[in-house]
């Protein structure tokens, strides 16, 4: 058989080897990375930040000024391009983004306050939290970077007037 690139024949297992050799380097470096950072646990602390795209470039040299304090308590950072989507309470309603990734040590008394400076320093650029992971804006600054909040929440209360899907978290962040 032909290989796919190269034009030789390759027996169906030799293409498969082919295939698998740029793979076994990611693999050699996550485990070398699981050393750091040890996946499966479930107990990560992770932030993310989503802000529109064309502010990329001045919010990462905002974070650099403050690279002194995020390197001590940050095992990984990320930086992604997300497309814009018409759901209410998505980071990226109708604003192509960048998305600021960060998994943070096992110490929410430490990470807490970089956080905090963090969000300070994406403040210009309207940074949306990621509604599962570390944030500390107030409920206001929520309410003030989700547009259709006030639709949903009307929405929750037609469909759920006893508030049977509430709970802690939605009560501090979602109320009005």
């Amino acid at each position: 058989m032909v290989g796919p690139h190269d034009g030789e024949e390759h027996e169906p297992h030799e293409r498969a080897e082919k295939r698998r050799e740029p793979v076994r380097g990611v693999a050699q470096a996550a485990r070398r990375s699981e050393k750091v950072a040890p996946r499966g646990l479930g107990d990560e602390l992770q932030s993310e930040f989503l802000l529109p795209a064309e502010h990329a470039v001045p919010a990462i040299h905002a974070l650099n000024q403050i690279s002194d304090r995020l390197a001590p308590v940050v095992r990984i950072c990320e930086f992604r391009v997300v497309a814009a989507d018409d759901l209410w309470l998505s980071m990226s309603y109708r604003q192509d983004s960048v998305a600021f990734h960060f998994t943070w040590i096992p110490d929410l008394a430490s990470v807490l306050p970089v956080v905090t400076l963090m969000e300070q320093r994406l403040a210009p650029f309207a940074p949306r939290p990621h509604w599962g992971k570390v944030f500390t804006a107030t409920p206001e600054s929520l309410h003030a970077s989700y547009p259709r909040l006030p639709d949903f929440l009307d929405l929750a209360r037609h469909y759920d007037p006893a508030g049977k899907f509430r709970n802690p978290y939605t009560a501090r962040y979602l109320a009005r």
